[in-house]
C-alpha cells in the first residue's frame, strides 16, 4: 500500500466532511450545493485514489503519477474547504433584513413550480433535439432544460408545505427512471444521476434530522456505482442503438435496458468492475501527467491563457460569429498530458488540474478557494430566496450554480453555462414582470448580520426564528 496515498485519502475525506459538518453546526442555510461539488470532485479524484489503495488491485495507470495527481486535489480541497467555512463564518449569524422580506407577490406566484417543471421538460425533449446545435439558441435551450431540477426541488418543496405525499412520491419516482431516460435518449448516464443526486442533497439538507439520511446516502453511493459498472459493461453496445439515427424510440429505449436486464453490483473484488471505475472516472492520473511534464521542463505554465478563454466566451456568438473559443474537445488535456484522444472524445481539464498549468500549487489553492466562496455564496442565496418562496430568485441563483458542479470541465464551460443561465432567467423575469419595473431588479438575497439565528423545519416551512 503507498503509504503517502493512504494519508492523502484520509486527509481529503476529512476535510470534505469538516466543511459540511462545520455548516451545519453553525446553522447555515443551504441547498445541498457545497455538498454537490465536493461529492463530484470526489467521484474523479477521491473513489479513483481509493482503488489504488486495495492490495488486490491491479492498477491501470502508474501509482506513482496518480499519487501526483492526487495531492493536487487535496491542495485543491483544502483551498474549497477553507472558501466554504471562510464565507460561512464571515456571514454569521444569519438572519433575514426587513428590506430583503418585501418580496413581489408575482415572484411568489405558486405556479411558477409547476411552470419551470413543465418549461424544463419541454425543452429537454423538444427544443434541445431541435435547437442544440446552434450555438447561441442552443445555450439558451440547454439553460431552460436544466429548469428541470429547479422545478423537481421547487414541487417537493410545495409539496412539503401542502402535505401533498402523492406529488413527493411521482417526483421520487421521477429521479429513479430519470437516468433511463438519459441513457436513452442521449447515450449518457452521468446527467442521468444529477436529478436523484441534487434532490436527495436537497431533502438531506433541509431535513429536521438529515444524519438519519447518511446510511440513506451510503446506499444511494453504493447504487450509483453498480449502476455506473453495468452502464460501462454494456456503453458500446446501448451507444451503438441510441446514436443511430434509424433506431426507433422503443429500440433506443430497450438498449438501454441491458443496464439492469445485465445489472451487476458493484464487487471491489472484482477487478473488471475495478478498471471500469477506473478508466471512466480517473481525473488524478491526467493531473499528474500534468505535473510531471511541467516539472521536466516539457510544458510551461501558461499564467491565466485558459482562464481568459473563459472570458472571451462570455460573449455572444450571435455578437461574434469567428469566436476563436469553443466548449469541449480534448486540445488542452492533450498538450498538458501528452495523451492523445479520439477525434469525438471531448475530456476536460477539471478545476484542479486547470488551475495547476496556470499558477501551479497556488493557483490551485487560491482558485478553489475563491470556488468555495463563489459556491457557498449562491447555496445560501438559493437558500435564502427558498425561505421567502421567491421562485424566480431561487432558480435564478440555483440553476446558474449548475453550471459550476462540472468538477471535470474547463473553466470555460463553467463561465459560459454560468453566464448564460443567468441571463436566461433574468430575462424570463423581465417578461414575467412586464408592468412592474421595480419588481424586476435583481439582488443576492444573501442574509445580513443580525442578533437572529434560524432553523430549517422538515416540512418546508419557512423557519423557526429565535432570539440568541
Amino acid at each position: 500500500m503507498n503509504a503517502s496515498l493512504g494519508w492523502s485519502t484520509l486527509l481529503w475525506l476529512a476535510l470534505g466532511v469538516a466543511a459540511i459538518g462545520l455548516r451545519w453546526r453553525m446553522k447555515r442555510p443551504g441547498v445541498g450545493l457545497v455538498a454537490a461539488y465536493l461529492i463530484y470532485l470526489a467521484w474523479i479524484h477521491w473513489i479513483p485514489a481509493l482503488l489504488y489503495l486495495l492490495p488486490w488491485y491491479w492498477p491501470l495507470n502508474s501509482t506513482e503519477i496518480v499519487t501526483l495527481g492526487f495531492k493536487q486535489s487535496l491542495v485543491g480541497v483544502a483551498g474549497f474547504v477553507l472558501g466554504v467555512v471562510g464565507f460561512s463564518v464571515w456571514r454569521r449569524p444569519a438572519g433575514v433584513s426587513p428590506e430583503a422580506d418585501a418580496v413581489p407577490a408575482a415572484l411568489t406566484d405558486q405556479r411558477l413550480p409547476v411552470l419551470f417543471f413543465w418549461l424544463g421538460m419541454f425543452s429537454y425533449f423538444v427544443l434541445t433535439p431541435l435547437l442544440g446545435r446552434s450555438p447561441t439558441i442552443g445555450a439558451a435551450a440547454t439553460v431552460l432544460s436544466n429548469l428541470i431540477y429547479a422545478g423537481v426541488l421547487l414541487l417537493w418543496w410545495q409539496a412539503g408545505q401542502t402535505g401533498r405525499t402523492l406529488t413527493r412520491l411521482l417526483l421520487l419516482l421521477l429521479a429513479g427512471v430519470w437516468p433511463l431516460i438519459t441513457v436513452s435518449g442521449q447515450g449518457f448516464l452521468g446527467a442521468g444521476l444529477t436529478l436523484p443526486t441534487l434532490l436527495f442533497l436537497f431533502i438531506a439538507r433541509t431535513a429536521r434530522r438529515p444524519a438519519l439520511l447518511v446510511l440513506a446516502g451510503l446506499g444511494m453511493v453504493y447504487l450509483a456505482m453498480s449502476i455506473a459498472v453495468s452502464y460501462s459493461i454494456n456503453r458500446a453496445a446501448i451507444r451503438a442503438v441510441v446514436w443511430d439515427e434509424q433506431a426507433s424510440q422503443q429500440e433506443q429505449v430497450t438498449a438501454s435496458l441491458a443496464i439492469f436486464e445485465q445489472f451487476q453490483w458493484l464487487d471491489i473484488h472484482n477487478n473488471e468492475h475495478l478498471d471500469r471505475i477506473d478508466m471512466h472516472t480517473n481525473q488524478n492520473h491526467l493531473v499528474g501527467l500534468a505535473v510531471q511534464r511541467l516539472s521536466q521542463g516539457i510544458n510551461e505554465y501558461v499564467y491565466g491563457r485558459t482562464l481568459a478563454d473563459a472570458v472571451i466566451m462570455l460573449v455572444p456568438r450571435v455578437l461574434w460569429p469567428d469566436k476563436p473559443i469553443r466548449v469541449g474537445g480534448s486540445a488542452y488535456v492533450s498538450q498538458f498530458t501528452g495523451v492523445i484522444f479520439g477525434g469525438s472524445t471531448s475530456v476536460g481539464m477539471g478545476q484542479i488540474m486547470e488551475f495547476y498549468v496556470n499558477f501551479g500549487v497556488i493557483g490551485v489553492f487560491l482558485g478553489m478557494l475563491l470556488l468555495g466562496m463563489i459556491i457557498t455564496a449562491l447555496d445560501e442565496a438559493s437558500a435564502h430566496a427558498l425561505q421567502q418562496s421567491n421562485w424566480f430568485e431561487f432558480s435564478l441563483w440555483y440553476v446558474p450554480a449548475l453550471s459550476l458542479l462540472q468538477t471535470g470541465n474547463n473553466m470555460v464551460t463553467l463561465v459560459a453555462g454560468f453566464m448564460a443561465s443567468w441571463l436566461v432567467i433574468y430575462g424570463m423575469m423581465k417578461l414575467w414582470l412586464p408592468h412592474h419595473k421595480q419588481d424586476a431588479s435583481v439582488w443576492i438575497a444573501l442574509p445580513k448580520r443580525s442578533y437572529h439565528r434560524r432553523k430549517w423545519t422538515s416540512s418546508g416551512n419557512a423557519l423557526r426564528s429565535s432570539r440568541r
